[in-house]
């Protein structure tokens, strides 16, 4: 997951509100792990239903199992 986090950040199309948006494909404003899984497999990134609740687990800061899209975005941030 950390690669391909890094690898979409360094394209020079990438745009968070986008991706958000590819994954919140009903438009509640979150994604859930299942949403996140469903959405990276669509787009070939096949990854695990543990490793999307662990990417949620991780960034989820209001720790209510839903991504909102600051959290979202924030996964994206340099920590420097």
């Amino acid at each position: 997951m950390e690669q391909f986090k890094i690898g979409l950040a360094k394209c020079q199309d990438f745009n968070l509100i986008d991706a958000f948006g590819m994954l919140d494909t009903d438009g509640r404003g979150y994604i859930s792990a299942a949403e996140l899984h469903e959405g990276l497999n669509a787009c070939d990134m096949v990854l695990s239903v543990d490793d999307c609740r662990l990417f949620l687990q991780r960034y989820n800061t209001e720790q209510d199992g839903l991504l909102k899209y600051s959290e979202f975005s924030g996964a994206f941030l340099p920590l420097d």
